[in-house]
């Protein structure tokens, strides 16, 4: 192989030009991270200094090439130096992959649904939507820690556990949505006196659970009965319940989820007690879902 020296020097470059040619080439490889470019690099270094001494010596000569020797010479350093360009930038890139699926309790995939990948330690988000068969993919993003967070209305908001992307990796995750809470609420007037009247009651408010569910309709409403005691002491409140509307439509799971005056939460419970549902239907069948009773008890004045 041709001195890659000698080919410099028949393109009438100075001798000093193409030693500080070599010096930048040598601290380049040396500052490397990789360990087989530090290796690489430990061989062309000490290469390089052999040659370095070799074209500062005024007593060595240099015997001219041809044009054609001299083409050669540069075809053949070109061909060294650009794979290694090019195999350094690669082990540079850290990237990876990360796709799944989202469903529903039911299993059936939930197309439409917005899917974000948190970076943990940038604070980046990335989001995209679901695809008709409920797929998704995050191709290509900088490996780290990350978090899946998807959300889709008459669903719950999901938050996902942390995942680790290494560089070059792919991670499969699958995000399973729960079904969305149903929220009523009513409000039980009552007497300041004995001769103000009674008005009734507004009609209970519901929030349609979207998405792929048909929402739970109610069927029978018992109005709650403002207690005497608590009209006699001038008392209103609020009373929050939580309870779960089963399969079949009947109240599970009821208790107050605040605190407020204990005849106002009895009397609450006792009527919501006996409330009944059309179910929530799931891609046609029945689910259980969470639902939030507010009870208002208020006083004309």
């Amino acid at each position: 192989m041709l001195p890659v020296g000698d080919l410099h020097l028949n393109l009438e470059q100075r001798v000093t030009d193409y030693a500080e040619f070599l010096l930048v080439l040598a601290r380049g490889l040396r500052r490397s991270g990789d360990a087989w470019l530090t290796s690489v690099a430990t061989t062309q270094i000490s290469q390089l200094e052999v040659r370095m001494k070799a074209l500062l010596d005024p007593q060595l000569g240099h015997r001219p090439l041809s044009g054609r020797r001299a083409l050669l010479g540069t075809v053949l350093a070109a061909a060294l130096i650009l794979p290694l360009a090019a195999i350094h930038a690669t082990a540079k890139k850290a990237t990876g992959n990360i796709s799944g699926t989202v469903q529903d309790p039911s299993g059936a995939v939930i197309p439409g649904a917005n899917v974000t990948a948190l970076n943990l330690e940038t604070q980046d988000r990335i989001s995209v939507h679901t695809r008709e068969d409920g797929s998704f993919e995050f191709p290509a993003i900088p490996a780290g820690r990350y978090q899946l967070e998807a959300t889709k209305p008459g669903f719950a908001y999901h938050k996902g556990m942390e995942l680790e992307l290494n560089p070059a990796s792919e991670i499969h995750e699958d995000i399973v949505m729960d079904v969305g809470a149903v929220s009523e609420q009513i409000v039980v007037r009552g007497h300041a006196s004995n001769e103000a009247p009674s008005t009734p009651p507004p009609v209970p408010r519901r929030i349609r659970v979207g998405g792929l569910l048909q929402a739970a309709k109610l069927l029978n409403h018992v109005e709650p009965v403002y207690p005497a005691s608590a009209e006699k002491q001038g008392i209103e409140g609020t009373v929050i319940l939580r309870a779960v509307i089963g399969t079949s439509g009947q109240m599970l799971s009821l208790s107050p989820y605040n605190d407020a005056d204990p005849g106002l939460i009895s009397a609450a419970m006792e009527a919501v007690s006996q409330w009944r549902y059309q179910p929530t239907l799931l891609n046609g069948v029945p689910v259980e879902v969470v639902t939030t009773i507010t009870v208002v008890f208020r006083l004309d004045k």
